[in-house]
């Protein structure tokens, strides 16, 4: 694989970088024939991992729609599905613009558009995170208060002004630079546009320092746990009586930092990992290596972002587990004939109990 297919490979959907289009104009590629290698790395693979992206999003969403009494802070993840959704969609638009028949007038426009949905839609996921990271430190540095006071409504709140957030940082910039790309058939989206001061402040402003505070408060959450840590093990070297009330009172503020600290894996896991994933955004690694392999494997990142959080729900989630073996036991044959065959003397209150009470009248 040569530099240009590298450069293909890491502009073509997953990201797009600053670049000066000197000598890139759409008169040089008169045609829209591509090589075998070159359909792949344009048009086959990001079809193929935004097609992972909305199937592995809207298997969370499902999960997260059949998770019924959640905590609040779930939304917090369930928005982040879907924009990893909306993500991939437009990811997934890229290349079928570029695979459909071009005509200049329709699928340029079109491409710009889609460019900045990206754009938008980046912003939206960088400010999720930064949502769930102070989320996280609320629920770590006032658990009893963060309990008492955290609803679903005010995280809906929560939810709806980190969109208009968003707007307020993209929508002047898409006013002023509406067209910075130029967009081929056969060559992935090159940014053609200056890199002004205001733009290039944009783009750090929307990026390394939302993500930078992210990681201010996971630095935070991480101090917290050690401290507490070490102070459970100088309790444990130094043991004295307590009174009856002290242990009731110890007892209950235990159980509620053990909840919020249960919650503190995946969500810690997923930004950890969406801070690595952003790491192509402000880090060329061709300049430093010679491996193709590599630099492709690199390019790669900002996708698994979107296509990882199953797993780690599945893991650290135990209610999330419960949805989907729920689910399987209601598919499989055994888990039907379960449902059909109920003893009377037992018979359960909801949709089986009506089920089994409508089949038993003559």
């Amino acid at each position: 694989m040569n530099a240009t297919d590298i450069a293909t490979l890491n502009v073509s959907f997953l990201w797009l970088p600053d670049i000066r289009a000197t000598n890139t104009t759409p008169s040089a590629f008169p045609n829209c024939s591509l090589s075998a290698e070159r359909s792949f790395n344009l048009n086959a693979l990001p079809l193929i991992l935004s097609s992972v992206m909305i199937f592995t999003q809207l298997f969370n969403l499902l999960i997260f729609h059949l998770w019924h009494d959640k905590e609040p802070f779930v939304l917090f993840h369930t928005s982040l599905a879907a924009f990893s959704l909306l993500t991939g969609m437009t990811y997934f638009l890229t290349p079928m613009i570029r695979i459909i028949p071009w005509n200049p007038a329709i699928s340029v426009p079109l491409t710009n558009l889609n460019g900045r949905c990206i754009e938008f839609v980046g912003s939206l996921v960088v400010l999720n995170l930064l949502c769930i990271s102070v989320d996280r430190w609320l629920s770590v540095d006032f658990a009893l208060r963060y309990r008492q006071q955290i609803s679903k409504k005010r995280v809906r709140i929560t939810l709806f002004s980190m969109s208009l957030v968003a707007l307020l940082l993209n929508v002047p910039g898409f006013i002023v630079y509406w067209q910075p790309f130029e967009a081929f058939c056969n060559r992935p989206m090159l940014y053609s546009g200056s890199l002004t001061t205001a733009r290039l402040s944009w783009k750090i402003l929307t990026g390394p320092v939302i993500l930078a505070l992210s990681a201010l408060f996971q630095a935070r959450i991480i101090v917290v746990a050690v401290k507490m840590r070490l102070k459970r093990l100088m309790r444990k070297r130094r043991p004295h009586a307590h009174a009856a009330g002290n242990r009731v009172a110890r007892r209950s503020h235990r159980q509620t930092v053990r909840i919020v600290w249960s919650s503190l894996r995946p969500s810690m896991l997923v930004l950890l990992v969406s801070l690595i994933s952003g790491l192509p955004f402000f880090f060329d690694l061709s300049g430093y290596t010679k491996y193709p392999g590599l630099v492709r494997a690199f390019s790669m990142l900002p996708a698994v972002q979107h296509m990882y959080s199953p797993v780690v729900y599945l893991l650290f989630f135990p209610q999330f587990r419960k949805v989907i073996l729920k689910c399987c036991l209601r598919v499989t044959p055994r888990g039907c004939r379960r449902r059909v065959t109920v003893n009377p003397n037992q018979m359960p209150i909801g949709p089986i109990a009506l089920e089994s009470s409508s089949s038993a009248q003559p």
